[in-house]
């Protein structure tokens, strides 16, 4: 359950199953993972009218890195170097959604945001081989292929037609 605070009232409301937020990639993983999450509202500049000033509907969700343990050293490298401007220097994921005028649906997507930044960080990137030591025959086909290539494009290319009037007569 979840706090959220509405002016003076204040309403616990249960959190939605997002996707199976934070599949655990360890059998380490802790079974709620939302309890790692801190979240927290402010006042929006998003949808809304007038209850933009009224209403604190603007989700914002921290994540510690380093509560994470469940996470690979390498994913969560990955996740700092991909994401910069998200993560704080107390080495915290901050993520904030202003899109919609409700605070649960700000705050579904904001959960479904860093979840997200954490799969993508979490799964290995592809190595790419290099291709070296091509015989040249294999160069030389290259070449013609991109030659042929080339020249399909240049056939496309619209030519300006000549009227009949040049400057050089």
């Amino acid at each position: 359950m979840l706090q959220l605070a509405r002016g003076s009232i204040t309403t616990r409301l249960p959190l939605l199953p997002l996707r199976g937020f934070f599949r655990p990639w360890t059998s380490s993983a802790p079974a709620n993972l939302k309890a790692l999450v801190t979240t927290s509202f402010s006042r929006s500049s998003g949808p809304g009218g007038q209850n933009v000033n009224k209403l604190s509907t603007k989700a914002e969700v921290r994540f510690k890195l380093a509560d994470a343990t469940w996470l690979s050293a390498d994913a969560r490298e990955r996740l700092v170097s991909m994401w910069p401007s998200h993560v704080t220097t107390e080495g915290e994921v901050f993520v904030s959604s202003q899109k919609h005028r409700t605070q649960e649906a700000n705050l579904n997507e904001a959960l479904s945001k860093l979840q997200a930044m954490v799969e993508r960080a979490a799964t290995t990137p592809k190595v790419r081989q290099l291709r070296t030591n091509l015989s040249e025959l294999t160069k030389k086909e290259y070449r013609e292929d991109k030659r042929r290539h080339s020249a399909v494009k240049q056939k496309r290319v619209a030519k300006p037609e000549y009227d009949g009037f040049g400057g050089d007569d």
